[in-house]
């Protein structure tokens, strides 16, 4: 009894000291690199469609310069110590919790991991499985087909938007809201930033109006068509994971 009494104590007492700072730490400021990219493709996605769709690739070749080179780590990298400290953050403090409060009692069933969760986690947690299965159609397949992704341009997502409407337009406005909204919210939290609700509120709505405006802009522009070879090309990129 006095040595689960110790461990007790230890888990509530001591290791929130020095793990606890660690990984609000990480979670902070790991999402540093990733909010820089996905502000660069927030603008080429939602903001060039709208002025020019000619300009797209462009703007697509420009950003891929600019974080091509250290995709693993500044993406990738970033984006999964983010995930990961987020949810250990998470899982620490529930355990600690049951320690302190409970030591291990069964809950209600309207109780558990999910129980607290307000907007801006529950965004964080749903975008998981959709950024994960964005980066492996627009990026993972057509490295597993043809060992790059220089086929992926403007045309590729006008060839979703236009051959597979419903699942890609959908799909995508889904992404861009949670993302947009997720990521703002994130960083006025995290950073302080003493922005007017208004102010927020609108940057949100704008970004996410811009955006829908953006993809049917895309779905509906005039466009020449696909040769049947690039038909089939993309089609194998997108049935590398059959949904």
């Amino acid at each position: 009894m006095d040595k689960f009494i110790g461990i007790k104590n230890y888990i509530v007492n001591e290791i929130p000291n020095y793990i606890l700072p660690v990984l609000k730490f990480l979670q902070k400021y790991s999402s540093i690199s990733f909010q820089i990219f996905f502000l660069l493709h927030l603008t080429n996605v939602s903001i060039i469609p709208l002025i020019s769709i000619d300009k797209f690739d462009d703007v697509l070749m420009i950003n891929r310069e600019v974080y091509q080179n250290n995709e693993f780590l500044l993406i990738y990298g970033s984006l999964t110590t983010h995930i990961l400290s987020g949810i250990l953050v998470r899982l620490f403090r529930r355990i600690r919790s049951r320690f302190k409060y409970g030591t291990f009692k069964k809950q209600k069933k309207n109780k558990g991991f999910f129980k607290s969760f307000n907007n801006l986690q529950l965004t964080g947690y749903i975008l998981i499985p959709i950024v994960l299965f964005h980066i492996l159609k627009e990026r993972i397949s057509p490295i597993l087909v043809d060992g790059d992704s220089s086929f992926v341009d403007i045309n590729y997502i006008i060839f979703q938007l236009k051959e597979h409407k419903f699942r890609t337009i959908s799909g995508l406005n889904l992404l861009s809201i949670l993302s947009i909204y997720h990521i703002i919210k994130g960083s006025v939290k995290w950073f302080k930033l003493k922005w007017n609700p208004t102010l927020v509120n609108g940057l949100i709505y704008g970004f996410s109006t811009f955006s829908f405006l953006s993809l049917l802009r895309l779905q509906f522009s005039d466009f020449v068509g696909f040769s049947q070879s690039v038909k089939e090309k993309y089609e194998l990129y997108l049935n590398v994971i059959p949904l």
